[in-house]
């Protein structure tokens, strides 16, 4: 299992390193020639019991981050971190970044990164079951000195300043609302896990069942990422055809446990100023589209 230092695997002096772990050896860091085609030496190995997988450096400052998993198969774990001033080490204890118990808010280390600036999580939330449901989660690192904080965000922006804040709040019209136009032989279903414990499904196949949202609200026109609650007990992806304001769009709907546990997909698009925004969920290629249980809209 080979994995690089960081985007490019180079420090800030141009030298590249490879971080690698196996069972045998476990965690290490090794520096790489001045090409970064091969290994030149050993520069840290983390002695033994350190089981350790999924690293990840960062350089703060003079500061190194190591970040790491513990080795728990497929299942999240609360990922841990150490720091130092140099590669070779000493470094420090390993300490949680994310509250205990929280598995890293269900992920393992993948990297981190600078955005704009502003220091960034990239975890992976692995389904051992089916792969395809597999998913990503970035979050807003917290750097300061030697101590890293990592805490759960629904929805965050991250500026071009290099501070990132809360993303606005959202408006949720539900899917079974009487507002809403259903057609073609959609129709609401169960779902204990959704908002008011029913969803809309049927939409798409032969009978081309749509779902019309006819007064989605923003309160400026702008470009915005809108979230959509549906569930797919399938267990390969769904596509729709999700129709903004005219403007057609093709969204994947990756599996989600079941039915009644519904899963959250993303579509960025420009909405109007005011509650004239239509959207339309319908068929993609005469196959059948997800259940939808309701919309997230950021309200601004």
């Amino acid at each position: 299992y080979l994995k690089w230092v960081d985007a490019n695997g180079i420090d800030t002096d141009g030298t590249g390193y490879l971080l690698t772990e196996d069972r045998v050896n476990g965690l290490r860091i090794d520096l790489l020639s001045s090409d970064y085609l091969t290994v030149s030496s050993a520069t840290y190995l983390w002695p033994n019991p350190a089981s350790f997988e999924a690293s990840a450096i960062y350089k703060s400052g003079s500061t190194y981050f190591m970040f790491a998993s513990h080795e728990s198969g497929w299942s999240p774990n609360d990922n841990v971190y150490c720091t130092a001033t140099s590669l070779k080490g000493p470094w420090s204890a390993w300490a949680l970044f994310a509250p205990s118990g929280t598995n890293t808010y269900s992920s393992q280390t993948s990297g981190v990164v600078a955005v704009n600036g502003t220091v960034m999580y990239m975890g992976d939330r692995w389904v051992s079951t089916n792969l395809m449901r597999s998913t990503y989660v970035w979050l807003p690192l917290t750097i300061s000195g030697t101590t890293a904080t990592l805490n759960n965000e629904v929805n965050w922006i991250n500026a071009a300043s290099g501070k990132w804040s809360a993303g606005p709040s959202e408006t949720t019209p539900e899917a079974e609302t009487s507002a809403n136009t259903i057609s073609g032989g959609a129709k609401t279903v169960a779902c204990s896990g959704c908002s008011g414990s029913t969803a809309i499904g049927y939409i798409g196949g032969s009978p081309g069942g749509k779902l019309v949202f006819p007064n989605i609200s923003s309160t400026v026109s702008t470009t915005t990422t809108i979230r959509i609650h549906y569930t797919n007990a399938d267990s390969t992806q769904r596509y729709a055809t999700v129709v903004v304001n005219g403007v057609s769009n093709i969204v994947a709907f990756i599996p989600t446990p079941d039915d009644n546990t519904p899963g959250t997909a993303t579509l960025t698009v420009p909405l109007k100023s005011g509650s004239a925004n239509v959207i339309e969920f319908g068929a993609y290629n005469g196959g059948w589209g997800p259940n939808i249980d309701r919309l997230m809209v950021p309200a601004s």
